[in-house]
C-alpha cells in the first residue's frame, strides 16, 4: 500500500508542478477533486475510483472543448476536428486495451489498478487540454 500511495504522489507532484505552472483551472479543479477523493478514499479500490472519477472530468472538459472549438470553426474545420476526433478515439480505445493488457496481463497485483486508471486519465486530459488550446487561441481568450 505505501508503494502505491508513493507512485501515485510522484505522479500527482510531477503533473501538478507542470500545470500548476500554467494555472489551468480545469486541471487544478480536477486535481484537487481528485486529491480530496485519494485522501478520503485511501484504500485501492478507492483511489482507483477516485482515478475513474477523473477520467470522467476530463472527459467532460473535452466534450466542452470540443464543442465550443467545433461551433467556431469553418465548415471544412469542422470536418477536420471531426475526423481527428474519430481517429483519436480509436486510438484512446487501444491505447486503453494496450494500458488494460500490460497493466492486467503483463503486471500482476492490485497496485496496478489505480496506476492503469491514472494513465488512462493521463490521455483523456492531454486532449482535453489540447482541444481547449486550440479554442482559446482561436478565439483570443486566456484560461477559463
Amino acid at each position: 500500500m505505501k508503494k502505491l500511495h508513493l507512485i501515485l504522489f510522484i505522479f500527482l507532484a510531477f503533473t501538478s508542478k507542470v500545470w500548476a505552472q500554467n494555472q489551468d483551472k480545469d486541471f487544478l479543479r480536477i486535481e484537487k477533486m481528485t486529491q480530496d477523493c485519494i485522501d478520503n478514499h485511501p484504500s485501492t479500490q478507492g483511489v482507483a475510483e477516485c482515478m475513474l472519477q477523473e477520467q470522467k472530468e476530463w472527459d467532460k472538459v473535452l466534450n466542452k472543448y470540443y464543442n465550443l472549438l467545433k461551433a467556431e470553426l469553418s465548415e471544412e474545420g469542422q470536418t477536420a476536428l471531426l475526423n481527428a476526433q474519430r481517429e483519436w478515439i480509436k486510438m484512446r480505445d487501444k491505447e486503453f486495451a494496450f494500458i488494460d493488457q500490460f497493466y492486467f496481463g503483463e503486471m500482476s497485483g492490485t497496485m496496478y489498478i489505480p496506476i492503469a486508471q491514472s494513465a488512462k486519465s493521463e490521455i483523456i486530459q492531454k486532449r482535453a487540454l489540447r482541444l481547449k488550446s486550440y479554442y482559446q487561441e482561436l478565439v483570443g481568450e486566456g484560461d477559463y
